[in-house]
């Protein structure tokens, strides 16, 4: 049984927010599903709300779950690329990303294929926000050894089975910084429990170019 902790991620985007003055928030939620978790919860407190999925059957959920959001189909990693969220000109102070776990889609994980891309989307002063996976579960069948091999090579160990909290923080201020990126603030909680143990956490890291 997996136990998310999602009102507790909630609140603190918003105490991050209010801390470093970002007060009129306008949200994009990469790889959002359908909103019905996290991403409904957090859009009440946002003045937009812009979510990115591939899979077009999300849409209609999306909008019950977020009335007020904007659904728009597509491969979040792709548009990120190629820069189509700059585009809109619609300055996201939030950036968040809630990437399936292990690997998906083109051979896609978690959010490595795209958190090296955030120089594309930063405009204004911006949290970045993304799941971190710090001890790997098990899923029926054991475990998938290319989602392993993966791992060990963005983290650069041998061990990223049992990631460490100080590693990972160094990690992710020097990954950004590789890209011109300015953190102001980062910090990084317990976001989801299996089997009591807190193997997803949740980072927000304060950004601007």
């Amino acid at each position: 049984m997996i136990i998310d902790n999602i009102y507790s991620v909630v609140d603190e985007m918003i105490k991050t927010a209010n801390k470093n003055n970002i007060l009129e928030l306008h949200a994009l939620e990469l790889f959002c599903g359908d909103g019905k978790h996290y991403s409904a919860k957090f859009s009440k407190y946002c003045k937009s709300f812009t979510g990115c999925d591939i899979d077009e059957q999300n849409e209609s959920m999306f909008y019950k779950n977020i009335p007020c959001g904007e659904f728009i189909e597509g491969d979040s990693v792709v548009m990120v690329k190629t820069s189509y969220f700059t585009k809109l000109d619609k300055n996201f102070n939030i950036i968040s990303m809630d990437a399936p776990l292990c690997i998906f889609g083109n051979s896609y994980c978690e959010h490595f294929d795209i958190i090296t891309q955030m120089k594309r989307l930063i405009t204004t002063k911006c949290i970045i926000a993304f799941n971190i996976v710090m001890q790997p579960y098990t899923p029926s069948g054991g475990m998938n050894p290319k989602w392993i091999e993966r791992r060990n090579k963005f983290y650069n160990t041998n061990d990223s089975l049992n990631l460490d909290l100080d590693y990972v923080f160094h990690f992710y201020c020097e990954l950004f910084k590789s890209q011109d990126i300015i953190v102001h603030e980062m910090h990084i909680m317990p976001r989801a429990k299996k089997d009591k143990i807190d193997f997803l956490y949740f980072a927000f890291c304060v950004c601007e170019t």
